[in-house]
């Protein structure tokens, strides 16, 4: 997993945006204990970087305190 957390692990979307972890969600890793792709109808950006989500309380978890759930970030 720590190889998504690089600028490596983006793919563009249809709007153009770099999107990080190759559009898993960031939080699952964390709730669920396993990758899982997010949707890009649920999307936040934070600092540039674009982030999906599974659902709108990931997302909402992930905009309370990015820098926990940010790739790279051991902040738990």
């Amino acid at each position: 997993l720590a190889g998504c957390g690089t600028i490596n692990a983006t793919i563009k979307d249809s709007a153009g945006r770099d999107v990080m972890l190759l559009g898993h969600d960031p939080v699952a890793y964390f709730t669920l204990g396993k990758p899982m792709r997010g949707y890009p109808t649920i999307a936040a950006t934070h600092d540039g970087k674009t982030y999906y989500f599974l659902n709108e309380e990931h997302r909402a978890t992930f905009l309370q305190s990015p820098a926990k759930y940010e790739p790279g970030n051991r902040l738990q």
